[in-house]
């Protein structure tokens, strides 16, 4: 990144499950500054596990100036590493694009292991 942000990024997995992992409790903070690198989970005690029967699954990391998880709904924020109750990271993506004001730069990528 060139300039500070706030990340937040979610998984959906073959199941439909969406999970927030980072932040999480093991990095708390959602503060990148310019030109740092991020590896998740990197030493953190977590493993981002894809399925091994082909079957698609989405990552979506969110980055904005300002932590905007406090203007989202609770329901796409949760606890780290839970299940939430939504029906898919495109009802997350559109929480943050629902935020007034906010400038905000998502990015979603599919999984597919072979």
């Amino acid at each position: 990144m060139n300039r500070a942000a706030h990340l937040a990024c979610w998984s959906q997995d073959e199941t439909g499950a969406v999970t927030r992992f980072f932040p999480n409790r093991f990095a708390r903070s959602s503060a990148l500054q310019p030109g740092a690198a991020l590896q998740i989970p990197g030493a953190m005690p977590f493993k981002l596990v894809a399925n091994r029967q082909g079957l698609k699954e989405r990552i979506l990391c969110a980055a904005s100036p300002r932590d905007l998880l406090g203007d989202l709904p609770a329901r796409v924020v949760g606890n780290d590493f839970d299940r939430l109750p939504v029906q898919s990271l495109d009802e997350v993506a559109a929480a943050f694009a629902s935020v007034p004001n906010a400038a905000v730069a998502t990015r979603m990528v599919d999984v597919l292991v072979r």
